[in-house]
């Protein structure tokens, strides 16, 4: 059985928690399977899941009668993948920055003035 059944999920956002257990238990394979390979490690798929699925709960009150829950559900999860794989990147090009910043500042390299001061900028990146 590829789709859950149609009802499930519009007695899970009628507070239904028992509805919402179905759900999570579900989809919690195929929500794993498509996080680890976005994301590139168990750890992070795991994050990643477990936040989609507390939006889903939280956000079931946005969910349109008329509209398939798979998408959904696989969007939310993609966005949030997307959001936590942009987070670690901006996080190592800091880290990166910092630890490169310092060793050139510190290595003393008087007459390159100009670029310790590019090294020392933030660094800036933007997923797309």
């Amino acid at each position: 059985m590829t789709e859950i059944d149609p009802s499930v999920p519009l007695r899970a956002q009628r507070g239904d928690e028992q509805a919402f257990l179905e759900i999570v238990e579900f989809y919690y394979p195929r929500c794993l399977r498509f996080a680890r390979n976005m994301m590139g490690n168990e750890q992070d798929a795991e994050e990643a899941v477990q936040d989609a699925f507390v939006r889903v709960h939280d956000s079931f009150h946005r969910f349109r009668e008329d509209a398939r829950f798979d998408p959904w559900l696989f969007r939310i999860l993609a966005n949030r993948c997307r959001t936590l794989l942009g987070r670690e990147l901006f996080q190592y090009a800091d880290q990166t920055r910092t630890r490169f910043g310092r060793a050139v500042l510190f290595a003393g390299a008087d007459d390159n003035v100009q670029h310790q001061a590019q090294i020392a900028n933030p660094v800036r990146v933007q997923c797309v």
